[in-house]
């Protein structure tokens, strides 16, 4: 059966390919073109809630309301929009399938036969056609995309020739954040043409925090140390490559960013705000970089941009506040010796503390009279 072009007809889901090549599937879980349904499956299954889906149309039948948008010139026709209710249309059909996703089937109270043999459908000639659709719905509607899909999904368009501006205007969201995702996906893309880094080999996380390496972008202490234009706001999205020369310091970005795996190594920013705000401050500093170049450590090499004095007067006043708090509850103490050891180790710091402090003022005396 021959779809015609742009008008809602109704098809049988057995003419409907899956798209393997949907963003928030091969961005987020690395899904290869050509992927099996099991293996589209078991990657919405992450993402996408079908089983409150597969409850709904157990409960309530198929409503053929809104069409799946689907392209090709023959069946079977790749679905472009609709990717998770023929997921759900799939395992309602095959018990078999559902037993090998492990995805329990819902108790159906209505016959679903009939409503499962056809669905309705929207056929596009091209790609470009369904994105205002698709990039809308995902972006900012119902079903919202992680930030990581709509920067694959917004290049895909801006490399069709739309500008930052269009693209903006027809995903509804502002033109900064359209701006900082193209950044952070063409260098994540660079990063990974070269061998410097794959989504897959971060340290073990639930999810990748895109968004930490595209508001790293906008930073000009972090521009700077990758041989960027430092002002964020007046480069294009072409100016976003960086050179042969600092594509090691990128590397040593994203391993502070995101860790690795295979490397056993950590990342060191672990929260937005303020980690992303104090690596950007320590690559700043040659002293602090290096420091963070050996321990792995973003605490210690932020030490460094601090004067001694006002760590030192820090410190004290921490520690006596938190001395205080001790002995305030110091007849909790149950006699253990560990606890008590450790009392008397900070007696002793103390002590040390107090002769350096006093040979220090006694020389200050001196030296006035």
């Amino acid at each position: 059966m021959d779809l015609p072009l742009r008008t809602a007809v109704s098809t049988s889901p057995d003419l409907l390919r899956f798209d393997t090549d949907n963003p928030r599937l091969t961005a987020q879980f690395g899904l290869k073109k050509g992927a099996s349904d099991f293996d589209v499956i078991m990657a919405l299954k992450n993402v996408a809630d079908i089983d409150e889906l597969l409850l709904s149309i157990a409960s309530n039948g198929y409503i053929m309301i809104e069409p799946m948008i689907v392209i090709g010139e023959k069946a079977p026709y790749l679905v472009l929009e609709g990717n998770r209710r023929l997921a759900a249309i799939k395992l309602l059909k095959n018990k078999d399938l559902a037993k090998k996703c492990r995805i329990t089937i819902p108790e159906i109270s209505i016959n679903l036969d009939e409503q499962l043999n056809e669905v309705l459908v929207y056929r596009v000639a091209a790609e470009s056609e369904a994105r205002a659709f698709i990039g809308f719905k995902h972006i900012n509607g119902p079903h919202k995309w992680d930030s990581l899909a709509k920067a694959k999904y917004a290049s895909e368009w801006y490399r069709e020739g739309k500008s930052v501006e269009e693209i903006s205007s027809f995903i509804g969201d502002s033109f900064a954040t359209v701006k900082k995702m193209l950044h952070g996906w063409i260098v994540l893309e660079q990063a990974e043409e070269n061998g410097l880094f794959t989504i897959d080999d971060r340290y073990p996380t639930r999810q990748f925090a895109f968004s930490h390496l595209y508001v790293a972008l906008t930073r000009n202490q972090i521009r700077e140390y990758l041989g960027l234009n430092p002002s964020f706001s007046r480069t294009d999205i072409d100016g976003a490559l960086i050179s042969q020369e600092k594509l090691p310091e990128l590397k040593k970005l994203l391993i502070w960013l995101y860790g690795s795996s295979k490397d056993k190594i950590k990342p060191v920013v672990s929260s937005q705000n303020p980690d992303v705000k104090n690596l950007a401050e320590v690559l700043a500093d040659q002293k602090a970089t290096s420091m963070l170049e050996r321990s792995n450590d973003l605490y210690l090499s932020h030490a460094e941009l601090t004067p001694a004095e006002q760590i030192f007067e820090k410190a004290l006043y921490r520690a006596e506040s938190s001395a205080k708090q001790a002995l305030g509850n110091v007849y909790s103490y149950a006699g253990g010796k560990s606890l008590y050891e450790t009392a008397i180790d900070l007696s002793r710091i103390t002590k040390q503390l107090t002769a350096n402090m006093k040979m220090k003022q006694d020389n200050i005396e001196i030296d006035e009279d």
